[in-house]
């Protein structure tokens, strides 16, 4: 048991090595860089129509070889997911504005009780919902991070939420907790890579 685990963080570690990025601009609003570990979700995909989902207009990444139905590919699991919202009174948020003037501790923790409307049943909470606010020189978000329940493990979850004045993406990110050393890294570079085409 302790040589196969071995043996699979070698061969994750060897083919991050080999990984590269891959940059994708979406809603005429923002770009992102994503490992070649992933893939776009298509609806049309063999996976979408064995499991019947769509997505709904929101932008999907997953492992990679899952719209294929690869066998490896149901061996793991992560998941990017994004999608972009337009405000056109312009009332949100600057990323060059000091978001404490816009958010209060009660407003973070609305965002901590949105995370459970993130759950599907029959999952669960395993650690509270956590928000916190989050600077780069590319933008400001607010973060919240939790672990849930999954059909075969512990899910670690972050739901990100940027603001650029007229717009607003909100991206999820999770993974299965012991695949970590595969994905960990690869949900973090897609966040930090995050980059919006014009700050207002």
């Amino acid at each position: 048991m302790k040589k196969t685990i071995i043996f699979c963080m070698l061969l994750a570690l060897c083919s991050s090595l080999f990984a590269q990025n891959k940059e994708y601009h979406f809603a005429n609003a923002f770009t992102i860089k994503v490992s070649d570990k992933m893939e776009l979700k298509n609806p049309d995909d063999l996976y979408s129509h064995y499991t019947g989902s769509s997505n709904n207009g929101t932008i999907i990444f997953q492992q990679k070889g899952l719209s294929k139905m690869s066998q490896s590919a149901f061996q793991t699991y992560c998941r990017i997911m994004m999608k972009c919202f337009d405000d056109t009174n312009g009332e949100l948020p600057s990323v060059g504005d000091d978001w404490t003037d816009y958010f209060d501790s009660s407003d973070l923790y609305d965002f901590e009780q949105a995370a459970y409307d993130e759950l599907a049943p029959p999952q669960k909470m395993v650690s509270k919902p956590e928000a916190s606010f989050v600077k780069t020189q590319n933008f400001q978000c607010i973060k919240v991070q939790y672990v849930r329940t999954g059909d075969k493990g512990n899910v670690t979850v972050r739901i990100y939420y940027f603001f650029n004045r007229y717009k607003a993406v909100k991206m999820i990110t999770s993974y299965r907790n012991s695949d970590g050393y595969i994905w960990a890294d690869v949900v973090d570079e897609a966040f930090k890579s995050f980059k919006w085409d014009k700050i207002y």
